[in-house]
């Protein structure tokens, strides 16, 4: 659309005709994405403005910059190496690499991978940064010790050794409420006289080889920032608070580290989604921070899919097109319940697609209620017909109807309400302005009309897709809280616990107990053959029988 800073309206109508023209549906809504960040950057610049012009008003001279400064700061981020004016050169200069890692250091999402060149970018003269050290568990947690002793078999002809002592190790681990100090003693074994080799206990198995953290200690990480979407960053605060100091960089190691292990059982779990009677989708937006971006951040997606309200699958791309989604759903069998997002038109349309589209009275009765609030009151028509339809369901539901006898139920009242609504729609859509919010209302209902009739034949089918959209809603509420992720590896890492908590949370299982044993399973060699024993939907069984 132009390069210019100037907004020319007509330049963009145009644009957007010409697009339209051509059908050339994903790129306009990739370019009107881009203008709109254009439009963000330059807000968030005069707002950086009117922000140092107040500070300096009101006499502030401190040097403490807070979040919202920082988020103003990545949006003006520029490469380091184009021209200054001469004029400038009085001016304190912004280093774009200490603004990006501060604010890495402080936004909730702090899945960020430091590479080495950002941590020798980041070190003064060339200094080389020092290894950690592991502090102690403090003294007053509660002290679990789990001694190991050798298998008789591994002394098996060597009557002779003599147990010298024990291989210590000392971990963390978290039962619901507080930590535990885990202190592991493995014997070893050594012949008389020492001479000739030292046998020792094997090391149990861990999740991370040699690492801090217990399955348990993981899993309340992963659960506190998935499911209750506490940042990292406070997550270490609380820690604090115990006596117990982790790095919000540790954690990021602990997530990526079970995400990596995870990452084969829910693949699986999304060819179970998508082998389910009823598919819904639904996706948000995530903004990621992108270096190579103007602004310092890119728009990433989450897709999220339903697998007969029970099961849930997220995937995550780095940007809002729709070839990821095709590939996953491209061998859909069945019912797939969706909006109107033109990505999906392309799965309905496919040569050869056994995918049928199930429409959403919700998205329909949404533009009805847009006209309707900007004072069209002939839009109460159609949502009066709408509230019978629902009306019809809650029906079904109280008498706790079967399938079957809610198809009936539905034939025998909604099919009716359906006539009497798209008669009405199309008796008034011929002499109505096509740009009024009504016209778009009538648009939507008319070019879905199939899809939007399709509950009637399948009485497991519902009537609109919102079950999709509360499986994405704790996400959104997750975004408001961290507001970007660290890279489209921690947008990936995301996708991943996303689906397993959501699934326990749709299953009754509790999604703490779950991943702390699943991961303890899987690193202890679980087969690969038996992975759908740990699925969510049926671990329960798995763990009562192991018990």
């Amino acid at each position: 659309m132009g390069s210019s800073d100037a907004l020319n309206l007509d330049e963009v109508r145009r644009h957007i005709v010409e697009r339209l023209i051509k059908g050339e549906h994903d790129e306009l809504v990739d370019d009107i994405l881009k203008l709109l960040e254009k439009l963000g950057r330059r807000t968030a610049s005069l707002e950086f403005e009117l922000m140092r012009l107040r500070k300096s008003a009101q006499g502030r001279t401190s040097e403490r910059i807070d979040s919202a400064q920082l988020s103003l700061l990545l949006s003006l981020v520029r490469e380091d190496d184009k021209p200054k004016a001469d004029d400038d050169d009085d001016k304190p200069k912004i280093d774009p690499l200490e603004a990006m890692e501060k604010f890495e250091a402080r936004i909730d999402e702090d899945l960020v991978v430091v590479d080495p060149s950002d941590i020798e970018a980041a070190t003064a003269e060339g200094e080389k940064s020092k290894p950690s050290r592991r502090e102690s568990p403090p003294a007053h947690l509660r002290v679990e010790q789990r001694i190991i002793d050798v298998d008789p078999s591994q002394l098996a002809g060597c009557e002779d050794m003599v147990f010298i002592g024990y291989a210590e190790a000392h971990t963390l681990d978290w039962q619901q409420g507080h930590f535990i100090h885990v202190h592991t003693k493995r014997a070893k074994y050594a012949a008389k006289g020492g001479l000739g080799p030292v046998v020792a206990a094997p090391a149990p198995p861990q999740v991370i080889v040699r690492g801090l953290a217990e399955p348990g200690l993981l899993a309340h990480v992963i659960v506190s920032k998935y499911g209750d979407h506490l940042p990292l960053n406070r997550l270490a605060k609380i820690f604090a608070r115990d006596g117990v100091n982790l790095t919000v960089s540790t954690m990021v190691g602990w997530i990526r580290a079970c995400a990596e292990l995870l990452e084969p059982l829910v693949k699986l779990l999304g060819q179970t989604v998508l082998a389910s009677h009823l598919v819904q989708t639904d996706d948000t937006g995530v903004q990621v921070l992108d270096r190579d971006e103007p602004d310092g951040s890119k728009r990433g997606h989450l897709w999220g899919y339903l697998g007969d309200g029970k099961l849930a699958y997220f995937e995550y791309t780095p940007d809002w097109k729709a070839d990821a989604t095709r590939r996953f759903l491209k061998a859909r069998e069945g019912w797939l319940q969706a909006d109107a997002y033109a990505g999906y038109d392309a799965i309905f349309k496919a040569p050869g697609s056994r995918a049928k589209e199930v429409g959403c009275w919700a998205h329909a009765r949404r533009y009805f209620v847009e006209a309707k609030d900007g004072g069209d009151a002939r839009a109460a028509v159609p949502l009066a017909i709408i509230a019978k339809l629902y009306k019809v369901e809650r029906k079904a539901k109280l008498r706790g109807l079967k399938h079957e006898a809610r198809r009936k139920l539905r034939a025998k009242h909604s099919r009716p309400l359906l006539d009497e609504l798209f008669k009405w729609i199309i008796e008034h859509a011929a002499s109505e302005p096509p740009s009024s919010p009504l016209a778009r209302a009538f648009t939507y209902a008319l070019n879905q009309r199939e899809a939007l009739e399709r509950f009637l034949e399948d009485g497991r089918l519902p009537l609109d897709n919102t079950a999709a959209e509360r499986a994405l809603r704790g996400i959104a509420v997750g975004r408001n809280n961290w507001q970007f992720a660290g890279n489209d590896a921690s947008g990936k890492w995301a996708a991943i616990m996303y689906s397993l908590i959501r699934t326990c949370e749709l299953n009754g299982v509790e999604p703490w107990a779950y991943l702390r044993d699943v991961l303890t399973r899987l690193a202890d060699g679980w087969p690969q053959r038996r992975l759908a024993e740990l699925l969510p939907q049926n671990w329960s069984a798995t763990s009562a029988a192991a018990a």
